[in-house]
Formats: structure tokens, sequence, C-alpha cells
């Protein structure tokens, strides 16, 4: 009987702990996609000849799968090497479809840049303890940046200014923000 015990106790605990281990091993590989699909879609955010407002991504047991559209095939291209750029990835789903805008190149290029530069503004100013940039708007147009919105003290003013003004391919800055 003892011998039996021996046998039939693992065995029985190998039954009951199976079926969670490979649901902690699923459970953990959907949280690696998440992550992975962050990566890639932060990748595509903070690249200025990318709209990241027109490309969806998800990415599924390391597959990157990329919809949406953009303007122009090295815009393709160019989506599928950075995500294959991201540790991780194994393989890339490219379906962006190449869809040709009425409005001229060189003006689709600037609002992107524009929305570019806000992106990154804004990203600054939230990450910046020193700054409550809760308030704070930024628009841009032609690579000119204008802030609104209030703030506590004219050291954070100035501060988001240069912040601002430190940001690549900004022209100039309007400061509109009020001192409370």
């Amino acid at each position: 009987m003892k011998s039996l015990n021996k046998i039939l106790i693992p065995f029985v605990f190998a039954i009951i702990t199976v079926p969670f281990a490979a649901n902690a091993n699923q459970d953990n590989s959907k949280l690696n996609d998440a992550w992975l699909d962050g990566k890639l879609d932060t990748v595509i955010l903070f690249n200025e000849h990318l709209s990241p407002f027109d490309i969806e991504t998800d990415v599924t047991n390391r597959v990157a799968i990329i919809s949406g559209e953009v303007d122009s095939e090295i815009a393709k291209d160019l989506t599928t090497e950075l995500a294959k750029s991201i540790d991780g990835i194994n393989e890339v789903d490219n379906r962006l479809q190449v869809k040709e805008s009425d409005e001229p190149k060189e003006q689709r290029f600037s609002d992107i840049k524009d929305a570019a530069i806000s992106t990154t503004i804004t990203t600054k100013l939230l990450l910046n303890t020193d700054v409550e940039s809760g308030d704070i708007d930024v628009d841009t147009s032609n690579q000119v940046v204008t802030l609104n919105g209030t703030v506590p003290s004219k050291l954070q003013r100035d501060l988001i200014e240069k912040i601002a003004e430190n940001t690549s391919n900004v022209k100039s800055v309007k400061n509109k923000v009020s001192v409370q």
C-alpha cells in the first residue's frame, strides 16, 4: 500500500497542478504580448515619419500584426523594420495599405512633424516631476509651439518654455502660460 501511495500521490499532484501551470504560462504569454504591443505603439508614436493615428498594432504569440494606412511604401517598410527591431518580436505581419492623399506630401509631413513635436513636449512635461503640467495645452503649427494654461509659479512657467525650446524640430515657442 505504501508503494502505491508513493506512485499515486505524485501522479495526482501532477494531474492537479499541470492545468494551473499551463494557465500561468498562458497568462505570462498574454502579458508579454501586451508589453511588446505597447513597445511597438511607443516606437511608432515617437517616429517623426509615421502617423500613429493611422496605424493599429497587435502582438499575438510574439507576432506583430500591423494594419491601417500609410502614405508611402517607404513608410510601410519603415514600420516593418521598426517592429523587427523590438527584442521579443519574432515575426511581422504588415497589413498596412498605402494610400495616397489628396493633400500635398509637404503639408502631410508638416502636420505629422507638428503632431510629433506636440506629443514629445507633452510627454516631457508629464514625466517632469518639477512641473504641474495637467493644465498645460501644447499646440504646434509649422514647428512653432504655443503653450497655454496655468501654473503656480513663474519658475515653472519658464521651465515649461525651456523644455519646449529644447525639443527637436521646434523653431520657436509662444509662451502664453499664466501664473496663478
